[in-house]
């Protein structure tokens, strides 16, 4: 970050708090050396440490999901009109998560004609973390266990679920929805 905002490192190294990267960048920004979208961008990089898991995730009682004992039929019935791909399993309490459903798995399982007999078979373990992990702690997290979402939990409970893109919203803010819509494709005509 201090390479961007041109600030070079002497022989020793000096750690610069997140007050005084938070001056460095104001001072850059006055100083014409940053444009408002990236000051603004750096700030959120800075304020994502500042972010905890439970701050930025989606509550538990928002959150789409499958009980295990349910019939693998009412299940592919069910979340053949979710918008979701990816939605955590319950036994018992619906916060006592065993762990994720991936749709788009069973879709092609079901296509395939090789559909199990019940939706234990196809469930895969869940990520978890801490309320208290912060933004920037997720996105390696995310990074390291090669997923896009992990399940918010305390005490063997679930509290919420936090994804990449809840990450990516406090870091970059609002997104499009979908994205090819407001690109345009080359070659496409607008007729």
């Amino acid at each position: 970050m201090l390479r961007l905002l041109g600030v070079h490192q002497s022989g020793h190294r000096h750690v610069h708090s997140p007050e005084e990267l938070e001056l460095l960048i104001a001072e850059s920004r006055d100083g014409g050396l940053l444009e408002p979208d990236e000051h603004r961008r750096l700030q959120r990089a800075l304020r994502l440490r500042l972010r905890s898991a439970r701050e930025l995730m989606v509550p538990w009682a928002d959150v789409e999901v499958v009980d295990v004992a349910e019939p693998l039929w009412q299940v592919i019935d069910r979340l053949s009109q979710s918008e979701f791909t990816r939605v955590p399993v319950f036994k018992g309490e619906r916060t006592a998560i065993v762990g994720i459903l991936n749709t788009k798995r069973l879709a092609l399982r079901r296509l395939q004609g090789a559909v199990p007999g019940a939706l234990a078979d196809l469930v895969q373990p869940a990520v978890t973390t801490s309320p208290t992990t912060t933004g920037d702690r997720l996105l390696a997290l995310f990074q390291q266990r090669r997923t896009h979402h992990a399940i918010v939990s305390e005490g063997g409970r679930a509290l919420g679920l936090v994804t990449l893109e809840d990450v990516l919203r406090a870091f970059l803010g609002e997104m499009p929805d979908d994205v090819t819509a407001a690109v345009p494709v080359p070659g496409a005509s607008g007729g």
